[in-house]
């Protein structure tokens, strides 16, 4: 059974999560296994610019250590990462219509607490969004404190996969 937690975010919360993974020995990698650059890291909630520079929109936390199986897509002449069977944080990130506004996105992460670098990373991870984040009425969500900032100026509105708007005070 696999760990998990929810949460939305903007770009600049994203940065804070971005850190705390790098400094505990983290790598954001895309679906075909390429490191994220720091120029894709800074626009890591914006959809469209990973797909445009990768055609490929999900993304992984690896460490150095971290063993990989990689899967390929005959229709479509692609490999990408068996993440059934590959060592990694999965960071699951709505596609452009679920993305609220201006970059801000629901986003999950989820691993198999097998993997020892891993589950330290996620605990690092977790621990900070529990400190720093506002969890929803319902106990399912975090809200990143600016996207938090802008939901109370109500500039956003935090909606679940099947589009409910999140109780959050």
């Amino acid at each position: 059974m696999g760990k998990q937690i929810m949460f939305y975010v903007t770009q600049e919360d994203m940065n804070e999560l971005i850190c705390i993974v790098q400094e505990n020995g983290g790598i954001f990698i895309h679906e075909s296994g390429i490191e994220l650059d720091q120029n894709d890291l800074l626009h890591y909630t914006d959809y469209s610019y990973l797909y445009k520079k990768y055609y490929y929109v999900n993304c992984y936390i690896k460490t150095k250590n971290s063993k990989i199986q990689y899967k390929y897509a005959e229709k479509i002449n692609r490999i990408y990462i068996d993440n059934d069977n590959s060592e990694l944080i999965d960071i699951i990130m709505p596609h452009e219509s679920i993305k609220i506004e201006n970059g801000m996105v629901w986003s999950r992460f989820w691993h198999d607490p097998k993997n020892k670098e891993l589950d330290m990373i996620f605990g690092c991870v977790k621990k900070y969004i529990r400190k720093y984040y506002h969890l929803s009425k319902d106990k399912s969500y975090y809200l990143g404190p600016n996207f938090y900032d802008l939901y109370k100026r109500g500039k956003c509105v935090p909606v679940s996969f099947n589009e409910i708007p999140i109780v959050v005070d």
